[in-house]
This record gives structure tokens, C-alpha cells and sequence, in this order.
């Protein structure tokens, strides 16, 4: 590892460690080495047009997923509308109210 970039990650860690004194831990920061590989991405023209496509297609896959999540939060608020207070004591036989056993709630 160069010295300069060696200063600048003490320089950074001293800096951090100062702010957040004992919440901040300067190992979380080893996290960004798994970005690394990507500087590989800037010699390599065919990689560049792989790592663009993949990227122009997380937009459209976000907008699929927020859909999905946008109908199943409906279709969760819908049930909760329907059920709301049928389920209660469902598992109680009416006559004794005693509650089933537990091989009838599967």
C-alpha cells in the first residue's frame, strides 16, 4: 500500500475516532475494500459497457419492486379491512369455550 494513501486512511480513522470518540468503530470502514475491483472497470472498456447496462437496469427493477410492495401494503390493508375481528377466538369451541388443542391450529 502506497504511504500516501496509508496517511490519508490514519488521517481519516484519527479524524472519525475523535468525532464519534467510543460509538465509531474505524474496522467498519474495511467494508469499502470490496469496491476496489470496480477501479478494474475503468481500463477495461467491455466492462464498462456491462457495468452501464447493469446499471441502466436497476432503475426499471426499482420501480417493479416499489410496485410489488405498493400492492401487497394494499392488499394487507384490505385484509385487515375484511378480517378485522373474525379471527378472535376462533380456536374456542363455542359450546364449552374451551380452547382446541393445538394439533387443530395447523
Amino acid at each position: 500500500m502506497p504511504t500516501g494513501a496509508l496517511c490519508v486512511r490514519r488521517m481519516v480513522s484519527t479524524v472519525l475516532s475523535s468525532i464519534f470518540k467510543d460509538a465509531f468503530d474505524v474496522k467498519a470502514l474495511r467494508a469499502f475494500r470490496v469496491l476496489r475491483p470496480l477501479r478494474l472497470v475503468s481500463g477495461v472498456p467491455s466492462l464498462q459497457i456491462v457495468l452501464n447496462s447493469i446499471l441502466k437496469a436497476m432503475v426499471p427493477l426499482l420501480h417493479i419492486a416499489l410496485l410489488v410492495i405498493f400492492v401487497i401494503i394494499i392488499y394487507a390493508i384490505i385484509g385487515l379491512e375484511l378480517f378485522s375481528g373474525k379471527m378472535h377466538k376462533s380456536c374456542y369451541n363455542k359450546r364449552t369455550l374451551v380452547r382446541a388443542p393445538a394439533y387443530f391450529l395447523f
